[in-house]
């Protein structure tokens, strides 16, 4: 499937630096600036978005698939995950009795691997094969 073994590697530092950078852009957008909470929580996003794309696009994948192909395949991977997420967490704690918690922990390990999977073989497959 793939040839370069350090990839699984270079995808966990890249969701690993992905949340701390997340995380790092929320607190002081809502603890050092003082905006509200759900607009600092939309700025972070939208910025460890995109760099996580970036991550991905030049270090974890190494892909030479131009941007105008894979950035769109990248959003709609990750706009669909999103709803899963949403949804899943709305729905299966209410028919299933499980507390939010456990079933985010289940979601996260599953969309981790979904993620992984969808940009190694679409949003960032290579269009020629490595030499």
């Amino acid at each position: 499937m793939f040839t370069d073994k350090s990839i699984p590697f270079r995808f966990i530092l890249g969701g690993a630096s992905t949340a701390a950078l997340y995380a790092l852009i929320i607190i002081v957008s809502a603890e050092v600036l003082k905006l509200p909470p759900s607009v600092a929580a939309g700025i972070s996003y939208v910025i460890a978005v995109i760099y996580n794309y970036v991550f991905h696009y030049y270090l974890t994948y190494r892909t030479d698939r131009p941007h105008r192909s894979s950035a769109p395949r990248y959003i709609l991977l990750v706009a669909a995950l999103f709803l899963a997420n949403v949804g899943a967490t709305a729905l299966i704690p209410n028919y299933f009795d499980i507390g939010y918690g456990i079933v985010q922990v289940a979601l996260g390990l599953l969309f981790a691997t979904a993620t992984f999977f969808g940009q190694l073989l679409w949003s960032f497959a290579r269009t020629t094969p490595r030499s």
